[in-house]
């Protein structure tokens, strides 16, 4: 039931997306994604805790807080565009590692939230 606990050593499948610098494929940096897995660490170490009303805020507060950044990568590729000859590689590697970045900043900020406020 509480998976979480043992799924964050999969974080380290993100180092696959480097297997793009051996063959060149664009698919393969998708590999980054994997790096969400280490944000399940912190929500392990929260899997036995009751969801009560200050859990679900302290959700809403971490989300505010790891949100902007998926609005900020947004923000670094638009700029990079007329300034840069950008690759869909650039594009890929930003956006997966984007996401897992979020992730990983939404747990650790909603365990942070919980244990120290």
């Amino acid at each position: 039931m509480y998976y979480y606990k043992y799924t964050w050593p999969l974080g380290f499948g993100g180092f696959t997306g480097l297997v793009y610098f051996i063959n060149h494929d664009p698919k393969s940096l998708f590999g980054f994604i994997f790096f969400m897995f280490f944000g399940n660490y912190f929500i392990g170490k929260l899997a036995g805790e009751k969801k009560d009303e200050r859990f679900l805020e302290n959700g809403k507060r971490a989300w505010l807080i790891a949100s902007k950044i998926p609005f900020l990568l947004l923000l670094v590729m638009s700029l990079c565009i007329p300034y840069f000859s950008v690759t869909k590689e650039f594009f890929i590697a930003l956006s997966s590692l984007g996401y897992g970045v979020t992730i990983i900043v939404y747990y650790s900020v909603l365990y942070y939230f919980e244990r120290y406020t």
